[in-house]
């Protein structure tokens, strides 16, 4: 099974989390990036091809 996240975007309207123009998807959420939470749950679902789609 294959997927592809949809990850672009630097955040801007993020504020004051993303002011090193870090992508958005990279910001941490507790101890992880907030990409790794989603990769995580499709692994968990059976997907084994992740494709990651940036600007």
């Amino acid at each position: 099974m294959k997927a592809i996240i949809m990850a672009g975007g630097r955040g801007t309207r993020l504020g004051l989390l993303t002011h090193d123009n870090v992508n958005k998807h990279m910001l941490p959420v507790y101890d992880r990036p907030m990409i790794e939470y989603v990769i995580q749950t499709l692994v968990k679902g059976g997907l084994t091809d992740i494709r990651v789609s940036l600007n």
